[in-house]
């Protein structure tokens, strides 16, 4: 993750917890190892990360700096060979309408599920060296994808070595919360919350 987009999705992550789940998230500050600390360096620390593999995170780099820009779809079609990426290039000429798919239009749930699991396990943070932790450790992932409740349910259950007391799935629109402490987990709907909308705002203020 360059630096302009990991620092987008700390300041995200602050800004979804400080509206949706405490406000003791506002006066944290954004650092390293965790990237999101309380003021008082040792009620919380969060960590965030962009839950893909490394092909996806390839399509993506590649959607980003070329797609629906000035590219001819032959150019697309050359730049994506040149990253090795097999992704579906959809288009209708008479509108200039196009759409990308780094998965060919379909999406193997079951695989994404075990790389998110796969994810998590990898964060040992305990043994990460110059990791500082807190009297509440989290794991803060964006997931890509509109996971429901029984996904997350799935997910959780196929870690075994979790370091993390709460573990947030942001799922485009849903936000999953695990407490490791009562193996509980719940949700909070953005689209019943009319502040979900101004926080983008709230994030173009803050950088301009």
């Amino acid at each position: 993750m360059n630096n302009s987009i990991k620092e987008y999705y700390e300041k995200l992550t602050k800004e979804l917890l400080t509206t949706f789940v405490n406000e003791k998230y506002k006066d944290s500050k954004i650092l390293d190892k965790p990237d999101i600390q309380s003021n008082d360096g040792t009620s919380f620390g969060v960590e965030v990360t962009e839950c893909m593999s490394s092909y996806d995170g390839t399509a993506e780099a590649f959607a980003r700096m070329y797609f629906n820009k000035s590219n001819t779809n032959e150019e697309l079609e050359e730049k994506m060979s040149k990253m090795k990426l097999d992704c579906l290039i959809l288009h209708d000429d008479s509108n200039s309408w196009r759409t990308f798919s780094s998965t060919q239009g379909m999406f193997d749930v079951t695989k994404k599920k075990k790389e998110i699991a796969d994810c998590i396990k990898s964060k040992n943070i305990k043994k990460e060296e110059g990791y500082k932790l807190f009297n509440e450790n989290s794991l803060f992932l964006f997931c890509k994808f509109s996971y429901n409740m029984c996904d997350i349910k799935d997910i959780v259950a196929n870690i075994y070595d979790n370091y993390f007391d709460l573990i947030f799935f942001e799922c485009t629109g849903v936000m999953f919360v695990y407490y490791k402490n009562n193996n509980k987990i719940i949700s909070y709907n953005y689209s019943e919350n009319y502040s979900y909308s101004k926080i983008f705002d709230i994030l173009k203020s803050k950088s301009s």
